[in-house]
């Protein structure tokens, strides 16, 4: 007998032969640091996850960067200790004032749950 208990449903046509992907990582797990989907992944035996939003400064973190209070600063994807330089002012902000900001939206995250 054919289990019919789980389907993949696709949110847009597809055409034939288009690439289809699923994630490993629930969306409250997808809103966490890289590091921590890193470490997420590995449980499912992925060592290394190589998509675009894991090798590219984690865009959906950014903080206003506390030099100019215009442009933004992320984490770098290959160290969450590293960030990006403000993309407005190009200010590299101190270290203690993006931990700060880091947990304030870990905090955050907790409430939205």
């Amino acid at each position: 007998e054919i289990d019919r208990s789980l389907a993949l449903v696709a949110v847009k046509p597809l055409s034939i032969g288009e690439q289809v992907t699923v994630s490993y990582l629930t969306e409250h797990v997808l809103l966490r640091p890289h590091a921590e989907r890193q470490r997420n992944l590995q449980r499912w035996g992925i060592l290394r996850c190589t998509c675009q939003r894991c090798n590219t400064a984690d865009d959906t973190r950014s903080f206003l960067c506390p030099s100019c209070g215009r442009g933004h600063v992320a984490p770098a994807a290959e160290d969450a200790s590293l960030w990006t330089s403000c993309n407005s002012c190009g200010a590299s902000p101190r270290a203690d004032l993006l931990e700060n900001a880091e947990q304030r939206w870990g905090r955050g995250l907790l409430q939205m749950k």
